[in-house]
């Protein structure tokens, strides 16, 4: 599958939702959002949804959203991609391991 570029267009941008539609190979998103995610380098579809779920405070904070909004967007979002990108990008896999070899703190003696 081919990257789905983020463009800008007309539409207008509600608290909870992107206001994103995928037409062709690119996702139209509302200039102030698109403006707002380009300055952070945020250029494709997957790039969006791996920095909505990575910094969710980020985006609330540049939309002026609240973090229940980040997520609805996401969800949202997610839900508009499907069939456009891989389904791994859109519902990744949790670690079954925590990262830098931490350990649970139960199992510990």
């Amino acid at each position: 599958m081919a990257s789905v570029v983020i463009e800008a267009d007309d539409e207008q941008v509600i608290p909870g939702d992107l206001n994103a539609h995928v037409q062709d190979d690119k996702l139209l998103l509302p200039r102030e959002v698109a403006d707002a995610l380009r300055k952070d380098g945020v250029r494709t579809a997957e790039d969006l949804l791996s920095y909505m779920t990575a910094f969710p405070s980020s985006v609330a904070y540049q939309l002026h959203w609240s973090l229940l909004d980040v997520s609805n967007a996401a969800a949202k979002l997610r839900t508009e991609l499907e069939g456009h990108i891989p389904s791994d990008r859109l519902h990744p896999k949790p670690r079954l391991n925590p990262p830098l070899g931490a350990r649970d703190p139960s199992e510990l003696r």
